[in-house]
């Protein structure tokens, strides 16, 4: 009974959907980065859409992300003149930020949550921004 009660309110909405995660297949993470280089926006957005996915996987995929050279793209990425490639590209960074081992220094636990803190922070305004740069040109071209 209880399952049934979940799904009915999934369907109309009131309960967010369980994400399914796709296996991460085999060159995956490096032809994800390797799109992300590219001058062209849909294949940055294509790259920032899997990046962002792969990264919330495991920290062995947000690992291999860093250790395959996906920070210079993700941060060339921010820059893009695409707002969902930047949205997508800041959200990976933070997802990158998570992992449970830092790969640069020794920092202790304390500095990590005031790392993830800011990147959750950073990323929220990011979102909020975006969101409302949507709603402006929403209004925009129903008053034009």
């Amino acid at each position: 009974m209880g399952g049934a009660v979940v799904k009915a309110a999934q369907a109309a909405g009131l309960e967010e959907k369980e994400e399914v995660r796709k296996p991460v297949l085999a060159g995956e993470v490096e032809k994800s980065i390797a799109l992300g280089r590219s001058g062209l926006i849909r294949n940055q957005k294509k790259a920032a859409v899997n990046l962002c996915r792969l990264a919330k996987d495991s920290d062995r995929v947000r690992r291999q992300i860093i250790d395959e050279g996906g920070i210079l793209p993700l941060v060339q990425m921010c820059r893009s003149k695409s707002q969902e490639v930047q949205l997508l590209a800041f959200l990976t960074m933070g997802q990158l930020a998570m992992t449970n081992v830092n790969r640069c220094a020794p920092i202790d636990d304390r500095d990590r949550h005031c790392i993830r803190a800011c990147c959750n922070l950073i990323c929220r305004c990011i979102v909020v921004s975006f969101c409302l740069s949507e709603a402006e040109s929403c209004v925009a071209n129903n008053t034009g």
